[in-house]
């Protein structure tokens, strides 16, 4: 009789083993279908990215940023949604970037200044009077050079995406510029850059690195006596409401570049990361149009204030601009040749040469393995050429030298010679 029961009891519970097993395989199933489907949703999933830049929220930066926000919302139909924080509430520009560069930070727009520490090529940008205007800075920065500068950047994280327009900078001091000893003494304000150090150092003065967001209040208190900006930031930032004079110099460019952090691309799907690179892309001719729309504006409005308006007469930036020669030399190992040439050769090959010139050609190794050689030969025709023009050029005509680069490769070299003819 026990036996029996037992017997009877073993193949009800292996019965019933077999039915719990059985439910156990289908809640499973379930379990992996409803994982699929909560996946095969994520489609129409809102993601919140955060932008984070420097600049005040009625500024052209800021401006781009919102229409920036908006095409990324319809392209994405939804699924991607950009936090924007302006005039530094996430941190100073470092603080963002290396926020950036853990993933913290979705999307930043620095200066080109403020990238130079974590990648020196950077500097290009800020060489004083390097662009004649803003056109050649485009064809530079959207060109091979800009795309050598981006590639750097990923070497630390970081996806540039485009260089957006601040502006060619402007002076504001507590006293007339009209010639360069009127900079003499003085004590300015720069952003944190070698470059910009060496260019006051070359013009006689002294420099101080503070914070955007802190600049007013030190020309306020005449911790500095001057400051570079761009008039949008003038204006925006009311430097002009705490300085008496704004010197109309064009001296220098400055560009802030759209980032993404490299870990927020490696977390989206590759439709969304294709979204904000072609938008990104796209909103550039937006936000330089934008910023060259507003600069007059500016203008307009500083010149209704009490200070002082100025412009650099012809002499003076001549002069301005022979002291800033050595700087580029100084720099350009750090900078890197290759980054320097790309830059240089791309304004050679846009600009229209006048007919009362002499073009002296150069091609020479300048980027590759013996590139301190040919980079000297070249500094030494520019030493001559400068000498020469200084005392009226050759047979009434300025001498100018375009170089190109042929990196000890043969079929470069022959092409150069097919350029220059």
């Amino acid at each position: 009789m026990f036996n029996q029961l037992t017997t009877t009891t073993l193949h009800h519970t292996n019965y019933y083993r077999l039915i719990l097993a059985f439910l156990t395989v289908l809640n499973l199933s379930a379990c992996d279908q409803h994982q699929e489907t909560v996946h095969s949703d994520n489609s129409s999933t809102t993601i919140i990215l955060r932008l984070g830049h420097d600049m005040p929220a009625d500024g052209t930066i800021h401006a781009a940023a919102l229409k920036f926000a908006e095409l990324v919302d319809q392209r994405s139909n939804g699924q991607l949604k950009i936090e924007i924080h302006p005039a530094q509430s996430l941190g100073n520009d470092h603080e963002m970037i290396a926020m950036a560069q853990a993933g913290k930070l979705d999307i930043i727009v620095p200066p080109t200044a403020k990238l130079s520490s974590l990648v020196p090529a950077f500097q290009l940008v800020d060489m004083p009077f390097f662009f004649m205007d803003r056109q050649q800075a485009y064809q530079v920065l959207d060109g091979p050079a800009g795309q050598a500068l981006f590639l750097k950047l990923q070497a630390v994280g970081l996806t540039g995406v485009s260089f957006w327009e601040g502006g060619f900078k402007q002076l504001t001091a507590d006293r007339a510029i009209r010639k360069p000893s009127d900079l003499v003494g003085l004590k300015f304000r720069i952003m944190r850059s070698g470059v910009l150090r060496d260019q006051f150092s070359a013009w006689g003065t002294d420099t101080i690195a503070i914070e955007f967001a802190n600049t007013r209040q030190a020309l306020a208190d005449a911790i500095v006596n001057g400051q570079e900006n761009p008039l949008g930031s003038i204006y925006n930032m009311k430097f002009h409401e705490v300085q008496s004079h704004l010197i109309l110099s064009n001296h220098g460019y400055l560009s802030q570049v759209l980032i993404y952090s490299n870990k927020t691309l490696d977390r989206l799907p590759a439709n969304l990361r294709q979204t904000l690179l072609s938008v990104g892309m796209e909103l550039t001719a937006f936000q330089r149009s934008e910023a060259q729309r507003r600069e007059q504006d500016y203008l307009r409005k500083i010149r209704q204030t009490p200070i002082t308006v100025l412009e650099l007469d012809a002499r003076t930036r001549h002069d301005l601009m022979l002291k800033s020669r050595p700087i580029m030399e100084k720099n350009r190992l750090q900078i890197g040749t290759e980054v320097v040439e790309l830059a240089l050769q791309t304004m050679d090959q846009n600009q229209v040469l006048p007919k009362n010139e002499l073009i002296i050609a150069l091609d020479a190794d300048l980027a590759g393995n013996s590139a301190i050689s040919g980079l000297a030969i070249r500094r030494g025709i520019e030493i001559a050429i400068h000498e020469i023009n200084d005392k009226g050029g050759v047979l009434g005509k300025k001498l100018r030298l375009i170089a190109r680069d042929n990196s000890m490769v043969s079929a470069r070299g022959l092409d150069n010679l097919k350029r220059f003819t």
